[in-house]
């Protein structure tokens, strides 16, 4: 029992029911809007870091990478990715014109998903100090991936300002 206390009742599996439940709620219930942006304050840390732990564990798949780091740093760096392709996921709906606020929620909620169920192996400190460059490489990479998308953003923002 003590076991699957653990395998269910972690932070990650707490988040997302704590997103569906309030999520929930706040559609069903006639809650003042106030109340509502109070309950979805903590969805601004929850679902980025959801959505980017699932993309990290992609990438660590893909590339056979351990990022090794510790658990602010994961944290941070899990909840930066997410923002980024939350970014990125919705000027591309945008794009192709098909962008609606249920539908991308719903998307960002069954991509979310995958990082709950998933148990990632312990890793021993040398796994740790082995593939230290290759993070500093990878933090390069999004950072250098934002920019771009900023930069992008800031012509496209400049381009429709002009046109109009």
């Amino acid at each position: 029992m003590n076991k699957f206390k653990e395998k269910v009742f972690t932070l990650d599996s707490i988040g997302l029911l704590y997103i569906l439940v309030v999520g929930s709620l706040c559609y069903i219930l006639p809650i003042p809007e106030m109340v509502k942006a109070f309950l979805a304050l903590p969805g601004l840390l929850i679902m980025p870091y959801l959505l980017g732990k699932t993309t990290s564990i992609l990438i660590e798949k893909f590339l056979r990478i351990d990022l090794g780091l510790d658990t602010v740093s994961s944290f941070i760096m899990y909840w930066c990715i997410g923002t980024i392709l939350m970014v990125i996921i919705a000027y591309f709906l945008n794009y192709l014109w098909l962008f609606y606020a249920q539908s991308y929620t719903l998307l960002i909620l069954f991509l979310m998903s995958p990082a709950v169920f998933y148990k990632k192996k312990t890793r021993t400190s040398k796994n740790v100090y082995k593939n230290i460059w290759r993070t500093y490489c990878n933090t390069f990479f999004i950072i250098n991936w934002y920019c771009r998308l900023f930069v992008s953003h800031l012509f496209f923002t400049i381009s429709l300002s002009i046109r109009m």
